[in-house]
């Protein structure tokens, strides 16, 4: 049942259904939930280490907020991880899987590019092999869903994701990992940019 309640909640918030801020009243959610408020509050002392709920003395707990400092720096650490993971990468797909990625990408569905999208990077992290990097990435990886989901409801951020994915897989493909290296990072930072501007610091 914590479980269960773990997984509901943390979807709310990474999806942002429960928007920044927003308070997390143990009894409102108990009763929602109908459960005691025991799990409740074992659930928000761990989506607190992971960074998804702000637990404040005599006010109680909240949706994590979303801050510019926040959000720079989750995209310094993962600009630098996932921009090394694809230089180890590039040498290390076959043409079928390259193929594979090519023919899926070309598409006008912009849903189904964000999600061929999110499957490239997942796979690059694999093929780089390297189990540190993908442990780091792991430990934010809610933090990152919830900055997608910002970032997705920007106006054309859909359609340059997909140009910018293009552009990983066409270095990948050359087998030229400081290109692809250059080419991840360059994503990264465009993402970065529309995340700040959805946030209103643009």
């Amino acid at each position: 049942m914590k479980n269960k309640i773990y997984k509901i909640l943390k979807e709310e918030i990474v999806t942002l259904c429960l928007a920044p801020g927003e308070p997390l009243l143990e009894e409102k959610l108990a009763k929602r939930l109908k459960v005691s408020r025991t799990p409740i509050r074992e659930v928000l002392n761990k989506l607190n280490h992971e960074g998804l709920v702000e637990l404040i003395p005599q006010k109680g707990a909240f949706v994590a907020r979303i801050g510019f400092t926040d959000v720079r720096e989750l995209f310094q650490i993962r600009e630098a991880l996932e921009g090394l993971a694809t230089k180890i990468s590039a040498s290390r797909f076959t043409k079928e899987e390259l193929d594979e990625f090519e023919s899926a990408l070309v598409t006008e569905n912009l849903d189904k590019a964000e999600e061929v999208g999110r499957k490239l990077h997942q796979t690059i992290l694999e093929k780089a092999g390297n189990k540190r990097i993908s442990s780091l990435i792991d430990v934010l990886r809610s933090q990152i869903e919830r900055m997608y989901f910002l970032a997705k409801n920007l106006p054309g951020r859909e359609k340059r994701s997909l140009e910018e994915h293009r552009e990983i897989l066409k270095a990948l493909q050359m087998k030229n990992g400081e290109l692809a290296e250059k080419a991840m990072r360059k994503h990264m930072a465009s993402t970065l940019r529309t995340v700040i501007e959805s946030l209103g610091e643009g």
